[in-house]
């Protein structure tokens, strides 16, 4: 069966209503495939999520954790769990230095193609233009359509 990782920016773009994304989301959800995240992602979602619900700023989430715990954080972490969780080591943490010293990619976009690399997962599923270059060259197939995605479930 083929294995995905699947960027944050999908399930950032799901969270502000674009329907592409939803319907990413909804066919891997339906077709049980192996989905995974990181806790980068899960990291960068949730944050996403604080800022989307709350309107606010970084610096006033961190100076107000009674606005972050006030917060009904539940369906973010309903959504995140219908995701697999791979793992990060050592050897991802290489990898993403050695993926932010050749392509330049920032350290979290390095972070979710180092785990893909380790997992030796088939796909990245990603709205982020900057990983195609990266994962060209490191042998991960990008799909940022819905189209896209159901052809690699049948194949």
């Amino acid at each position: 069966m083929r294995s995905f990782m699947v960027d944050s920016t999908v399930i950032v773009e799901h969270l502000k209503g674009h329907d592409s994304a939803r319907e990413i989301i909804e066919t891997l959800v339906e077709s049980e495939a192996n989905a995974y995240i990181n806790s980068t992602v899960a990291s960068e979602v949730i944050f996403i999520y604080l800022k989307i619900k709350t309107g606010r700023s970084y610096i006033t989430l961190k100076k107000k954790p009674s606005l972050v715990k006030s917060l009904n954080k539940q369906p973010i972490y309903d959504l995140l769990r219908m995701f697999k969780f791979a793992e990060t080591n050592e050897f991802i943490f290489f990898t993403a230095e050695r993926l932010i010293e050749t392509y330049g990619l920032l350290p979290n976009d390095s972070m979710i193609l180092a785990t893909a690399i380790f997992y030796n997962f088939d796909y990245l599923i990603t709205f982020d233009s900057d990983f195609l270059e990266a994962a060209k060259y490191e042998g991960i197939k990008v799909i940022n359509t819905k189209k896209e995605l159901e052809r690699a479930l049948e194949g």
